[in-house]
């Protein structure tokens, strides 16, 4: 995938997703839309240090990996992935915002990757090393090269 692609998605999952859910309501049963309004008020406040953890990448693989399992219920809809996503983050009592925010935290160090840059800074070069301690399990789970 190019750099052009993958900063595209990047550009598109920050500005579109927060805006999804209201679009997709028509589509939905009721108890997913109940999770989608539910997902939809949850907060997060990211780290100062703007640092993801383990536990955020294994919470964010297990989330994938069962909203892969979920899909297949969506199939209906034009929105399965995110739909799937979503009911996964809900199941796995996690945090739709703090999900959000660890994936594009990874996407931006996918990003940096492909462009072959340094990372700039603490945050950077410690999200890189979690991403390539990781690198197999998330590739599985991301498109990434």
């Amino acid at each position: 995938m190019s750099i052009s692609r993958l900063m595209a998605r990047l550009c598109l999952l920050l500005l579109v997703l927060p805006f999804t859910a209201p679009l997709v309501a028509e589509e939905l049963e009721h108890d997913t839309l109940q999770i989608v309004r539910e997902v939809s008020l949850q907060e997060y406040e990211p780290p100062s240090d703007g640092k993801v953890t383990q536990d955020q990448i294994d919470e964010f693989i297990r989330i994938a990996q069962r909203a892969a399992s979920l899909e297949t219920r969506h199939m209906a809809s034009s929105h399965a992935s995110l739909l799937a996503r979503i009911e996964a983050v809900a199941l796995e009592n996690g945090n739709w915002a703090e999900h959000q925010w660890v994936r594009s935290q990874l996407m931006q160090t996918v990003v940096t990757r492909t462009m072959a840059n340094p990372s700039l800074d603490d945050a950077s070069r410690h999200n890189d090393a979690l991403f390539e301690a990781n690198k197999d399990r998330l590739r599985a789970i991301m498109d990434v090269p």
